[in-house]
């Protein structure tokens, strides 16, 4: 058993509130029209959680990717790693270098 050294996530864009959001990142998703706060950090796995040695981490999070009509359907998706324990919650809180791109998850 160990603890997982960083920490790893996605960018997402995610439906705008104002509770949860700055109003920096609002936009209109121009698939969707709805109101969207963009490039939101969810973390899949955090630094410090439990990791058996001998399995596999499994995380899932449901997330929806809307393709244009005509434009392609497949892509990739950055898993960024942080080694802090000060997790952003937005892409531009963490543009100081410390976010990095760990890997890429492709969509096919």
């Amino acid at each position: 058993m160990t603890a997982c050294p960083q920490s790893y996530g996605i960018s997402v864009n995610e439906p705008f509130s104002d509770a949860l959001h700055d109003d920096k990142d609002r936009i209109v998703d121009p698939v969707t029209k709805m109101l969207m706060a963009k490039d939101q950090l969810r973390w899949l796995i955090k630094k410090g959680d439990v990791i058996l040695s001998d399995q596999p981490k499994v995380t899932r999070k449901w997330f929806t990717i809307s393709f244009q009509e005509g434009g392609p359907r497949n892509g990739t998706i950055p898993i960024y790693s942080y080694d802090y324990d000060d997790l952003p919650e937005r892409c531009c809180d963490s543009l100081n270098g410390k976010l990095i791109v760990f890997g890429h998850c492709f969509i096919l």
